[in-house]
């Protein structure tokens, strides 16, 4: 893999020339590319953007772009200083954005935990379930030795009412 080598306007467009007389001699867009050391898709690209251009040219155009660049800046701070409020306002939506992210990944989880805390609590009352109904019928439960020691009966008067 070779190292990218990063040309400046001037030197681009003295290549772009160099270029045009040896294709003019009759060579071909590969072998020029090689000799000037630079590959197929780079000419082509350098054509498309600097074809025609002068060295003079190639100067005035990046400065254009420069100056561009400052009176993009000097109108973006311009913007804000006739609506401070619209920075801020813009931060606090994008604030609020993350913060409901954030609210929903919590109620998710607080989904999950609530379903695992129930089917553990499912599973506890499933268990001792199977224990009462275990011992009832005289059958050991979980315990090869012998028989658990007996729970208190039901009464008849609720469900979950028990005597001693």
């Amino acid at each position: 893999m070779s190292i990218r080598k990063k040309y400046n306007a001037e030197q681009i467009i003295r290549m772009l020339r160099d270029a045009e007389i040896l294709l003019a001699e009759g060579q071909t867009v590969p072998t020029v590319s090689r000799k000037l050391g630079i590959s197929e898709q780079s000419y082509y690209r350098w054509r498309k953007e600097y074809g025609g251009m002068k060295v003079v040219h190639a100067q005035r155009l990046k400065d254009l772009e420069k100056e561009n660049s400052q009176l993009k800046k000097l109108l973006a701070e311009a913007e804000l200083d006739t609506h401070p409020k619209a920075g801020f306002l813009e931060w606090k939506m994008v604030c609020k954005a993350i913060l409901l992210g954030v609210i929903t990944q919590l109620r998710t989880v607080q989904r999950t935990v609530r379903i695992a805390i129930l089917n553990d609590t499912l599973l506890d009352n499933l268990t001792g379930e199977m224990v009462r109904i275990a011992v009832q019928r005289g059958r050991p439960f979980g315990s090869s030795t012998g028989a658990l020691p007996a729970l208190p009966q039901r009464r008849g008067q609720g469900r979950n009412s028990l005597t001693t």
